[in-house]
């Protein structure tokens, strides 16, 4: 969080740490939501799709992302006991959790060099 503020990007950002399975925060509280190298560890992520959902506006935006294949992450996380479960689901199932949610426009990108997962907040 410190590294991510020391960087000084221009605009309204606020930077957040809390559980996504109890945000306490109101309906369409953010235009944005990023979960960086944090996805694979959410234990119930269906819920916490849904979550991610009820707090973002209208529209707004869901952005998966890692600075390595999801190929590359799960096999790290297969090696390490404590989070040998905590992988990155194929682009189907990723595509099927995010639909359930209520996501749309959904985007998969994943290559050697990084993995990134786009979804938008249906506007009515």
């Amino acid at each position: 969080m410190k590294r991510a503020q020391a960087k000084g990007f221009k605009g309204d950002i606020d930077y957040i740490c809390a559980d996504i399975a109890n945000t306490r925060f109101d309906d369409e509280t953010f235009d944005a939501v990023v979960c960086y190298s944090s996805f694979p560890h959410f234990q119930d992520k269906p819920g916490a799709l849904k979550e991610i959902n009820r707090v973002l506006k209208k529209g707004g935006g869901l952005f998966i992302c890692h600075t390595s294949s999801r190929y590359q992450i799960n096999e790290i996380h297969r090696q390490i006991p404590a989070v040998q479960s905590d992988i990155i689901p194929d682009e189907d199932e990723m595509r099927q959790l995010l639909s359930a949610a209520g996501f749309v426009e959904l985007s998969i990108h994943d290559n050697e060099d990084n993995y990134l997962s786009s979804a938008r907040k249906l506007q009515d």
